[in-house]
């Protein structure tokens, strides 16, 4: 269940919004910064204490250009990342270590001036579990 600010919502295939077709299914969220605010949807996911990636499909807006910043419990994750086409392509943040429980995972608009960015097809990679004390 995603939550979704003002500047963020989804779109469908063939919509005013011009995005290149959903890469599974129909829909694809989307994340603009317009009036001095940045679109932001989020999750509220359990994940048991390990190191983790996620990865995600984007594609910018035309010729567009809005980056898009991860973060997992309002700590960003990495640096913010670009999409570079039209086309959905594959990205994936940098790692980042939680605690066993509730953990809130983000993509938030970086600029606040008009631009749009699409996402699609989100997952949470474990790249390695931290080890049970003895």
């Amino acid at each position: 269940n995603w939550t979704f600010n003002s500047r963020s919502g989804v779109q469908r295939n063939g919509s005013a919004w011009g995005a290149t077709n959903a890469p599974v299914g129909v829909q694809t969220a989307f994340l603009q910064g317009y009036d001095g605010k940045v679109g932001k949807i989020s999750q509220t996911v359990n994940l048991k204490a390990g190191t983790y990636a996620i990865g995600f499909q984007a594609a910018q807006r035309t010729s567009q250009i809005q980056p898009i910043k991860v973060s997992v419990d309002d700590v960003q994750v990495g640096s913010a990342i670009t999409p570079t086409s039209n086309n959905f392509a594959a990205y994936t943040s940098a790692s980042f270590t939680v605690t066993e429980g509730r953990h809130t995972i983000a993509f938030e608009a970086t600029d606040s001036s008009g631009p749009s960015s699409f996402i699609d097809l989100v997952t949470i990679n474990g790249i390695s579990p931290t080890p049970s004390p003895r």
